[in-house]
């Protein structure tokens, strides 16, 4: 029974952490184009098609 349990916590960590991943993936995708750097994160994501920052993905992320 114990084994069940535990595989039944890590398929619903998998599947917690896919939705999750999920929804920011998508919350990214709609942040504009433009963005100021921040000090709590600077770094950009420098990708041939979505030039965007960290910074205003943190930001997105930690308020709410």
């Amino acid at each position: 029974m114990a084994e069940i349990l535990k595989l039944f916590y890590i398929w619903f960590f998998y599947v917690l952490l896919f939705v999750t991943t999920s929804h920011a993936v998508e919350r990214y995708k709609l942040l504009p184009y433009e963005c100021e750097v921040d000090e709590d994160c600077p770094r950009y994501i420098h990708h041939p098609q979505i030039m965007k920052c960290i910074n205003l993905f943190c930001r997105i992320v930690y308020q709410d």
